[in-house]
């Protein structure tokens, strides 16, 4: 009997590949727009999970009532670049994706939101204030393993 000339494929180009599709048919199902709510009141920390909820534009919708003006922290890098691989897939090099977030405040009060930093943000760019009955738009950008910048691109009233 003769032995055909069969390649060798490695154990762990076959995980490769397997990761990469697993990556591609998580890309073809992950929502363009998504939506997340916070009742908080007073100051808060943001779940990394809000600001991936799609990977065109991720809304979170703060519906509390403020009686003062209070800050609204941003998740740790580390746990955002968690979250977006743990959508993308095994594998995935989220490392240059960039997504709008969109925080928009709805509750009752005259006060205003303050996103401010926390670990593995660069410096946050532009206004970060969201006022009463009215959102802004940002561009998340995970611009390393472990950090991530956030930049102001506009915002309005509703």
């Amino acid at each position: 009997m003769a032995i055909r000339n069969v390649p060798f494929v490695a154990p762990n180009e076959i995980t490769s590949g397997i990761d990469a599709l697993i990556a591609t048919a998580n890309a073809a199902i992950y929502p363009v727009v998504g939506y997340a709510t916070n009742a908080s009141t007073s100051a808060a920390t943001l779940a990394a999970g809000a600001l991936v909820t799609a990977r065109g534009l991720s809304v979170i919708q703060m519906t509390g009532n403020l009686g003062a003006g209070a800050a609204l922290t941003l998740p740790l890098a580390a746990d955002v670049i968690a979250a977006l691989t743990a959508i993308l897939g095994p594998g995935s090099n989220v490392v240059g994706t960039t997504w709008r977030l969109r925080i928009a405040r709805s509750g009752t009060g005259a006060f205003a939101w303050t996103v401010t930093t926390n670990t593995g943000w660069g410096t946050l760019g532009g206004t970060m204030t969201v006022g009463q009955d009215a959102w802004r738009d940002f561009a998340v950008t995970v611009s390393s393993a472990t950090t991530c910048t956030l930049q102001n691109i506009g915002g309005g009233t509703f």
